[in-house]
C-alpha cells in the first residue's frame, strides 16, 4: 500500500467536485473496494457542517456510492446558473477599511468557484477613491490576495495622512509665498532700524582728482616709468616730439623737475632717443631722479653716462 499520499479532509467551503475526485483517486490508489469507499467517506468530513449533512443521511445513501456522490453535490456543489452576478459590482463603503472589505469579498464568494485572480479584479474595482487607483496603478500586479491586501492598506494610509483634495497647487503656491514674505519683512525692518540708527554725517567735499600719466615702454624692453602724482592745472603742456612719423608727448610735472633734468632737457641723439635714459621718452623721462651707477650724479642712467664714455669704459647695463 503506498504511503506517504494524504487527503484533506472537506470543510465544506472548496470545490465538492474537485474535492470529490480527489477522495475517488485516493481509494484507488489504496485499492478499495465500493463499501470501503462508502465507510471511509465520513472519515474525511470536517468539524461542523460537512459532519451535521453525514449524519442526516439514510443508511441508504451511506452505503451507496453514487447516492452519497449525488446527496454530495446536492448540498454542496453550487450550480453554474445560481452564481451571483451582484458579485461584480460589489464596492468598498465610504467608512469601511480594507480590511474589512476584504473580509465582506471573501464571505460573499464563499461556496463560489471563484479563482483568485478574478477575485483580485473584483477588489480593485471594488475599491474606493485614491485606493483603487492606487493599487490598480501598481506594478508589478498582485497575484494573490494577501499582496493586494498590503497594498491596499498602504494606499489606505497615504491616503489618512494627506487627503488628495486637501492639497493643490494653489494652495501650494500660496503656502510658498507666505513663507517668502516672511524673511522679505524681516530684511525691510532690519534696513529701516539701522538707517535710523546713523548719525547725520556731513557731505564730503569734492576733492581734487589727480591724473596719473600713461606708461611709454619701448618694445622689447621692461623698464617702467616712474610718474608724480600732481594735480591737473600744474602741467606744463610741451611741444611733441615727432620721430619717424609719428608724435611722443606727455605734459612733465613742474614739481618734480631738477635742476639737472632742466639742464639736460630734451637732448636728443641722431637717433631721436633721449641721452638719459636711452629710449622714447619725450617729456618725461624716467631718468630724472635716478642717481647713475657710474658718476652718482641725478638725472640719468649709467648706460648713458657721458663720463664713462669720455673714459672709453663700459656702463653696467644696470642702472
Amino acid at each position: 500500500m503506498p504511503s506517504g499520499i494524504n487527503l484533506n479532509n472537506y470543510d465544506g467551503k472548496s470545490s465538492a467536485s474537485q474535492w470529490w475526485g480527489y477522495f475517488i483517486r485516493w481509494t484507488l490508489i489504496q485499492k478499495m473496494c465500493e463499501q470501503q469507499q462508502c465507510n471511509s467517506f465520513p472519515f474525511f468530513m470536517a468539524d461542523g457542517i460537512p459532519k451535521q449533512w453525514f449524519a442526516t443521511l439514510t443508511q441508504t445513501v451511506q452505503n451507496s456510492l453514487q447516492l452519497l456522490k449525488d446527496e454530495f453535490f446536492k448540498r454542496f456543489e453550487k450550480s453554474q446558473g445560481l452564481f451571483d452576478v451582484n458579485i461584480l459590482q460589489l464596492k468598498q463603503g465610504q467608512n469601511e477599511r480594507v480590511d474589512e472589505f476584504m473580509a465582506r469579498l471573501q464571505e460573499k464568494t464563499t461556496g463560489q468557484d471563484i479563482p483568485d485572480n478574478i477575485k483580485i479584479g473584483i477588489a480593485i474595482q471594488g475599491f474606493r477613491g485614491e485606493i483603487g487607483k492606487t493599487v490598480h496603478n501598481t506594478f508589478p500586479k498582485p497575484v494573490t490576495l494577501e499582496q493586494l491586501r498590503a497594498i491596499a492598506e498602504n494606499a489606505e494610509k497615504s491616503e489618512q495622512l494627506v487627503p488628495a483634495s486637501s492639497i493643490t497647487a494653489d494652495t501650494i503656491a500660496a503656502i510658498l509665498e507666505a513663507k517668502m514674505q516672511e524673511p522679505l519683512e524681516e530684511i525691510r525692518r532690519l534696513h529701516t532700524s539701522i538707517n535710523m540708527a546713523k548719525p547725520n554725517q556731513p557731505q564730503q567735499q569734492n576733492k581734487p582728482r589727480y591724473n596719473k600719466p600713461r606708461p611709454n615702454y619701448r618694445q622689447g624692453q621692461g623698464y617702467q616709468q616712474q610718474h608724480a602724482f600732481v594735480p591737473q592745472q600744474q602741467y606744463i603742456q610741451q611741444q611733441p616730439v615727432v620721430y619717424n612719423g609719428q608724435q611722443y608727448s606727455q605734459p612733465m610735472p613742474a614739481a618734480v623737475q631738477n635742476p639737472y633734468h632742466q639742464q639736460q632737457q630734451q637732448q636728443q641723439q641722431d637717433d631721436g632717443s633721449c641721452e638719459n635714459c636711452g629710449m622714447f621718452c619725450g617729456t618725461n623721462c624716467p631718468a630724472r631722479n635716478k642717481e647713475c651707477f657710474n658718476c652718482h650724479k641725478i638725472g640719468h642712467y649709467g648706460r648713458k653716462c657721458r663720463g664713462s664714455q669720455k673714459s672709453g669704459q663700459n656702463p653696467p647695463f644696470h642702472r
